[in-house]
């Protein structure tokens, strides 16, 4: 499964924003399950619903991507919780046979919510 977030902080500049998430991207491969991260291409800008088309070096800026097997996505999802859980996010999920999934959290509940509402997506 495709996971991709987007990190919006009114607070940080883009390059503060980018460089969070640059540093986020190692520790989000070390997480069990997660076969690849990496930053988003800019030139995918238009093929990720809702992420801001603003780049720094090519890529898309606060925005990351997870490839992670479904079993594992609960794994993904905690560490990302206690990094991201208070922050304005969208997330797009893609599973391997097409079917995708978005959604937006602006605080704790929300990304809760929208954990929850990911999985029972994809479970149906």
């Amino acid at each position: 499964m495709k996971v991709t977030i987007s990190l919006n902080d009114p607070d940080l500049s883009d390059e503060a924003l980018q460089r969070y998430v640059e540093a986020l991207v190692p520790q989000v491969k070390e997480v069990d399950g997660v076969e690849d991260a990496t930053l988003v291409p800019f030139n995918q800008a238009l093929a990720v619903a809702g992420m801001t088309p603003k780049s720094v070096g090519g890529f898309l800026i606060g925005a990351m991507q997870a490839e992670v097997n479904f079993e594992n996505i609960g794994k993904l999802w905690n560490f990302l919780k206690d990094r991201l859980a208070n922050k304005s996010l969208e997330a797009a999920f893609e599973a391997p046979d097409g079917r995708k999934f978005t959604g937006k959290a602006n605080n704790q509940e929300d990304f809760e919510f929208l954990m929850q509402q990911a999985e029972e997506f994809f479970k149906a």
